[in-house]
């Protein structure tokens, strides 16, 4: 398992601007007006950047689904029970699944991973490596009829349960006990098993480059992830959840309030035993995330350390992509963003992050569709980029850049 430590040590991709001019040279060769396919051509020329090198571009692409549970769903911010995480990651591998549909018309591996979920899954393709039974409810942490400084003392002590340096029993006895008082728990998950679902991501971004996959796609399933990455969000960039957290898959608004109460509340709390300014992501994932996302940061993470560019999909990987980028600075450069999703926070993730989707579809699925619809537009321009249609051989004089 990966420590912190290590973390500390992965270095970001640095782009080779060799191959990303040769593949910008490319495209300026190509019978067609500069430029013309915008968003696609600029990804191709930044993935040549990512592999170093201009000709080997969307080989073997693969789809990494990673699936877990969250107890924030005890609150109500979904429409549905943990165990339909279970169905949905088994109609995935057996190829029942939109993601799974989209993945075979666009040739791309599909590999489901078990990071957290709480119940097992049935497919026997469906790859165990829990963490846990899912995450714990972290919006359990205190109850409103305690004094402010009882609350202080509290979320102070948290941040030390979190990572383990105490015991939920070294802090329950000075008063934080079920007697209508504080209810002890410690956040979302302990930093041993962030680290442990982090890891899982890194190992599978390792796996992948020894089969020889030239894209990873990120997907994920898991129900109550849309709360989970909205509040990770808004620690991160210390927005209201009203900025970041919208109604995932169909909340009334009733239950959107109720979404965004939690969010605000956990908010509040962790910041009051951390750093507003730059909040520790380790921190932030203890206390807020999934395991889904800690093993998409992984993912990330590791795609820096094999030179692998990575293809996001919705709002749960963009938030996993600013997780890494914050551990790594700079491991957004292997990120390239599939589309503007429905979710209020993806606008914010995007501009954090200084990237550029391709679509803008409303899309709000998850599972890794947007992705995969992504890769389709980008094999597209990917034919073309490979043409033999150049300016030269039908005769014409070339666009020229020091012209415009």
């Amino acid at each position: 398992m990966i420590s912190r430590e290590k973390i500390r040590k992965i270095k970001a991709l640095v782009p080779d601007q060799k191959a990303m001019c040769q593949a910008r040279d490319r495209w300026d060769k190509v019978a067609m007006p500069l430029d013309g396919l915008g968003t696609l051509q600029e990804d191709l020329i930044r993935m040549a950047g990512i592999l170093g090198n201009a000709d080997h571009l969307l080989e073997a692409p693969r789809l990494l689904v990673m699936c877990a549970d969250n107890g924030i769903v005890a609150e109500g911010v979904s429409q549905t029970g943990q165990e339909v995480t279970a169905l949905v990651a088994d109609s995935i591998a057996c190829g029942e699944s939109p993601s799974a549909i989209f993945a075979a018309r666009c040739d791309c591996q599909l590999r489901v991973v078990d990071v957290g979920m709480a119940c097992d899954a049935r497919d026997p393709s469906v790859i165990c490596a829990k963490v846990a039974r899912g995450s714990r409810n972290f919006a359990q942490i205190w109850s409103s009829d305690r004094t402010e400084e009882e609350r202080g003392l509290f979320a102070q002590n948290i941040a030390e349960v979190s990572r383990g340096a105490m015991t939920e029993k070294e802090i329950s006895p000075s008063g934080f006990c079920s007697d209508g008082g504080i209810e002890i728990h410690r956040g979302a998950m302990t930093e041993e098993e962030a680290l442990a679902a982090i890891s899982v991501g890194i190992e599978e971004s390792a796996r992948a480059k020894e089969d020889g996959v030239g894209l990873l796609l990120t997907g994920e399933m898991g129900i109550g992830n849309t709360t989970t990455s909205a509040a990770c969000l808004s620690a991160l960039l210390d927005l209201p959840a009203e900025a970041v957290a919208g109604r995932g898959a169909g909340l009334s608004d009733r239950g959107l309030a109720k979404k965004r109460e939690v969010i605000d509340r956990a908010r509040e709390i962790f910041f009051s035993s951390c750093c507003r300014e730059s909040p520790d992501p380790l921190a932030v994932l203890c206390q807020v995330g999934g395991f889904d996302i800690a093993a998409l940061v992984g993912l990330i993470l590791g795609a820096n350390q094999t030179r692998t560019p990575v293809l996001l999909d919705g709002l749960i990987s963009t938030v996993a992509a600013l997780i890494a980028d914050r551990f790594c600075p700079g491991a957004r450069e292997v990120c390239l963003a599939s589309h503007l999703g429905r979710e209020p926070g993806m606008s914010h993730a995007m501009r954090a992050l200084k990237l550029n989707p391709i679509i803008h579809a409303d899309l709000a699925l998850g599972e890794g569709t947007g992705a995969l619809l992504a890769l389709q537009l980008l094999q597209s321009a990917a034919l073309v980029y490979t043409s033999t249609k150049t300016f030269e051989k039908l005769g014409m004089d070339a666009y020229q850049r020091e012209n415009l």
